[in-house]
């Protein structure tokens, strides 16, 4: 059985989505020493044809590559997601970076879990356009706040969890011609309107760049809406399925 599918998303990084790649080739080879068994897939949603040669130079064969046509990336994801073979499933966007150790790490604590959990790096670093270091926050600390989630988004999209649970927890699509945005954000609240915890992994790290450009970039420009959530729903909060302190 597969313990991991990392799911590659790219859509017009060209030539840079290479040092996604080696970042990906690391991390996979370091998990794959320590005996687990990881696979790798592609999916380039509407790809540049940049990107689309980039993938046929390399041929890579440890990488499986499929073209979808969503134009969303939450689809993409979700698309990744129900082709995985891996117990466990992880992201990567192409223009990002995994610490060598995290699959494994990841995958360690995980399996050491009761109960289904969603894991993040301890840290992520910033580069490109701006720098700085953002921590991620565990929802079980006692410093965690559910309705800071109502201004800002705690995580990042590349995180880690079993397949089942992702399936059973799809990504929405957002139409941003519309006014809307922010699929990432919408996925985490509902995961924690579902109880389920996003835990961090400690000793980690991811490296995001930060670009003028891109899916986020634009949905802050145009002061997109976020989509209703039911961790704010009402009928949520007084029901007391939510403790909200």
């Amino acid at each position: 059985m597969t313990d991991i599918t990392v799911i590659l998303n790219a859509h017009s990084e060209g030539s840079m989505v290479h040092y996604s790649c080696l970042s990906l080739k690391e991390s996979i080879d370091f998990a794959t020493d320590k005996g687990l068994k990881v696979e790798a897939i592609a999916v380039l949603d509407n790809p540049t044809q940049e990107t689309i040669d980039y993938f046929d130079e390399q041929n890579y064969s440890w990488l499986k590559v499929v073209i979808v046509k969503f134009g969303d990336t939450g689809f993409s994801r979700n698309h990744g997601a129900r082709i995985a073979n891996g117990q466990y499933i992880a992201f990567l966007d192409g223009d990002d970076l995994f610490g060598y150790n995290w699959l494994f790490e990841a995958c360690s604590f995980s399996n050491k879990q009761f109960l289904d959990v969603i894991c993040h790096p301890e840290l992520n670093f910033i580069f490109g356009e701006m720098v700085h270091i953002f921590p991620h926050e565990d929802s079980t600390s006692e410093n965690f706040d559910k309705w800071e989630m109502s201004k800002n988004n705690y995580w990042t999209s590349l995180v880690f969890l079993k397949r089942s649970v992702f399936l059973s927890q799809l990504q929405i699509n957002v139409d941003m011609k519309s006014g809307w945005g922010h699929e990432d954000w919408h996925w985490h609240c509902e995961t924690i309107s579902n109880k389920i915890s996003h835990r961090v992994v400690k000793n980690t790290a991811h490296f995001i760049r930060a670009k003028g450009y891109g899916r986020l970039v634009n949905a802050n420009k145009t002061n997109c809406f976020k989509p209703a959530t039911t961790l704010f729903d009402p009928d949520v909060i007084s029901a007391n399925l939510l403790r909200f302190e």
